[in-house]
């Protein structure tokens, strides 16, 4: 049910990014057991749009299309992490920082490496001591 909503918190359109992080939120809120799910949603998400898209090239060898490195729809994923944080309970918690911990921390992007930062932390400051 998460789903669609995880595909809208990395939208091209950063209010439609914000909104879907929030209803995100309220969503693992109401139905806490859907944590596991969203968190691997999230992770197809951003190990796709990690990749660097290659450029396009036409039938002749001219380029139509650069490379192109989808970095402002990569920082949804962040500010998605960062709203779920709060809600993360200890059995998900470590499943949280192994999303963000290998590849997350080494973003090329410092909005999409700070965002995942600031959420993994929150989670340890939360439950660091049970995990």
């Amino acid at each position: 049910m998460a789903e669609p909503l995880i595909d809208k918190c990395v939208s091209d359109i950063a209010f439609v990014r914000e909104s879907a992080a929030n209803a995100t939120a309220a969503f693992v809120q109401e139905i806490v057991i859907s944590m596991p799910v969203v968190l691997n949603k999230i992770d197809k998400v951003y190990t796709d749009l990690a990749q660097i898209r290659p450029a396009v090239y036409d039938e002749v060898g001219r380029m139509v299309m650069d490379s192109k490195d989808d970095w402002a729809r990569r920082s949804g994923v962040g500010l998605v992490l960062g709203r779920l944080a709060g809600h993360v309970r200890v059995q998900d918690a470590m499943r949280f920082i192994k999303l963000v911990t290998p590849h997350g921390l080494a973003d090329r992007n410092a909005d999409c490496r700070n965002g995942m930062r600031s959420a993994a932390v929150e989670v340890i400051r939360n439950h660091g001591k049970e995990i």
